[in-house]
């Protein structure tokens, strides 16, 4: 069941990510602006959701929840990166410079979860090193 959720999570945090990658904050609410003329709070943000999802997807069910979380991810990204909208527009295609980090780049992360350490995930006492 968990493995079937995980993957359920990933298809969700794809979806979100896709559709929310690209909103950015208005240069006139801050002093600092970036080269585009705004901040990608969508990117940053939704990057961050992967990555805390992959991890969470691992801790709860191990590497089967954490692969189908990355599977479903991947999935529903490049489903819906590569669909045409009403109007003829792609989803993903309007902001090329974003959509490449965020299929890209959340790609890395989520493959990144997968190395992190094992104590993370473990519930067992670690021991206590003897300090001098």
């Amino acid at each position: 069941m968990r493995i079937v959720l995980s993957g359920l999570l990933g298809v969700l945090v794809g979806a979100v990510g896709t559709f929310m990658f690209a909103a950015l904050l208005p240069s006139g609410i801050t002093d600092h602006v970036s080269a585009a003329g705004s901040w990608p709070v969508g990117l940053v943000l939704t990057l961050a959701l992967s990555v805390a999802a992959a991890i969470l997807a691992r801790a709860w069910g191990g590497y089967g929840a954490y692969t189908a979380y990355a599977v479903g991810w991947l999935v529903v990204v490049i489903v819906l990166s590569g669909m045409h909208g009403p109007g003829g527009d792609v989803v993903a295609g309007a902001h090329q410079r974003w959509a490449s980090l965020w299929m890209y780049g959340g790609f890395l992360l989520v493959a990144a979860s997968a190395f992190a350490p094992r104590g993370w995930f473990s519930d067992e006492p670690r021991d206590r090193r003897p300090t001098s």
